[in-house]
């Protein structure tokens, strides 16, 4: 009967491990796949994620063990998240007969082609898209907190966060330096002579980078809360491939020409270094090495960021036609605040109430600010949902950074609080987080802040 045991056992812990490293396989496959999701790479993906996830469920049929502790505090961000899909649901589905709405739209003006379907979305098909797609995000970040479960997961996963960061940045500048495009030249519109690898668009490059910093903010935090008085030989080894990981995105980021991406990433770490000077009475600046970093920046910003500086200075914070957008975007808010028009429908409803409006003939899919789509889309229930998820994130966070006393497991939320701190604020003025991979990134990272928390530990003082 032991030997039978142990041979479960034994068997069990491989198909653990085999999990794991299929589970990293698609990590590093969907930060590769193109922006649309109804495509036949997104298709293969997803068959091949799903046939996974089948599997797993199988394998815990046969024994694999779970460790739900990190279901179990992530169970009011899941409650919130299966919500919104339920709402994404309703809107497809039920029926609006009686709908009133554009009333501050020309009416008379209406495109022939605009033809609503009176449900609660007036673009069912499209808000059956996004449900997929949020469905499949949900599903990755259960997953995700399922199988981070152990330190070694852990680290490996914020390695693996800065390995996929540097390959794709590492793509994008061999791309830039050689004057070469990854992407089709008729997607893009203008700023063609910018580091943006494989992303048609140069602040999604931006953003995504920025996600992955994760990994080497999460180790370079560990080298404050380990205590290391100086720069030892240990620390130097230790920092080296952290810095360096960072130092190269960093780099690529400048070469992207992305104001949002920079400024939100320069901004999330002077709050978060703030909040953890004022919070944590063991975090010293070392205000040498601070000094070094800064020489170093004003280098590589001078070399590789020329062009971004001379658009501050032409441009500063200019946002363009966003304002413009965004008012129209709010007038057509104000005729279906509270349901929205369902999922999906911005670029129907935005070419409705544009008008004569002096922008470019283009269609505009986004609003350029995350709130405000999700708002004219799934109305104030959905507004409502996403920044209660957002909140309990950031909640959940903070306290994990302050209160945790594992220097890994602190670094690691100090570390998330940072990149989902600037992806929110990026969020407020591009549309990062309506791209697939990047809000698929994004939740992986909110996995780590709800499943970090409650692996084994090695205890420090701060």
């Amino acid at each position: 009967m032991k030997l039978l045991s142990s041979k479960k056992n034994q068997v069990a812990s491989l198909l653990s491990s085999g999990i794991w490293c299929i589970y990293l396989t698609f990590f590093v496959w969907l930060s590769f796949l193109p922006v649309r999701f109804d495509t036949p790479a997104w298709q293969t993906f997803l068959f091949c994620f799903y046939l996974f996830l089948g599997f797993y469920c199988l394998c815990l049929l046969l024994g694999v063990s779970l460790r739900h502790r990190g279901l179990a505090n992530a169970k009011n961000l899941i409650l919130l998240l299966v919500f919104g899909q339920i709402w994404l649901l309703l809107q497809e589905v039920l029926p609006n007969e009686a709908r009133s709405f554009m009333a501050h739209a020309n009416l008379s003006a209406l495109p022939d082609w605009f033809n609503p379907a009176y449900k609660l979305s007036i673009v069912p098909v499209k808000t059956h898209l996004l449900l997929l797609s949020e469905v499949f995000v949900f599903s990755l970040m259960v997953i995700s907190l399922c199988l981070i479960n152990s330190r070694k997961r852990l680290k490996q996963i914020l390695v693996a966060f800065g390995v996929v960061g540097g390959l794709h940045a590492l793509i994008a500048l061999l791309a830039y330096w050689s004057k070469t495009h990854l992407v089709d030249m008729v997607q893009l519109d203008g700023h063609f002579n910018v580091a943006r690898g494989i992303f048609v668009n140069r602040n999604h490059l931006s953003a995504f980078l920025v996600l992955c910093l994760v990994g080497s903010i999460s180790f370079i935090y560990k080298y404050h809360f380990t205590r290391y008085n100086n720069l030892a030989a240990k620390a130097v080894v230790s920092l080296f491939l952290p810095v360096a990981a960072f130092s190269f995105s960093v780099i690529c980021i400048l070469a992207s020409q992305s104001r949002g991406g920079l400024l939100s990433l320069v901004v999330s770490l002077l709050i978060v270094v703030a909040f953890t000077r004022l919070q944590i009475k063991s975090f010293t600046i070392n205000w040498k090495l601070v000094f070094l970093v800064l020489i170093g920046f004003g280098f590589v910003f001078f070399y590789f960021g020329s062009v971004l500086l001379e658009r501050f200075s032409q441009e500063g914070i200019s946002l363009g036609e966003r304002p413009t957008q965004w008012l129209i975007t709010l007038r057509a808010i104000a005729d279906a605040p509270w349901l929205g028009f369902g999922g999906g429908s911005y670029g129907t409803v935005f070419q409705v109430y544009r008008e004569q409006a002096e922008l470019r003939q283009v269609i505009y899919n986004q609003a350029h600010n995350q709130f405000l789509h999700v708002w004219l889309e799934q109305g104030f229930v959905g507004l409502a949902l996403w920044v209660s998820v957002l909140g309990l994130v950031i909640k959940n966070s903070l306290f994990a950074f302050k209160y945790n006393k594992s220097a890994l497991i602190g670094s690691c939320n100090g570390a998330c609080l940072i990149v989902i701190s600037a992806a929110v604020l990026q969020s407020g003025v591009d549309f990062n987080l309506q791209i697939l991979n990047i809000r698929a990134y994004f939740f992986v990272i909110i996995a780590l802040v709800f499943a970090s928390p409650h692996i084994r530990q090695r205890l420090v003082n701060k």
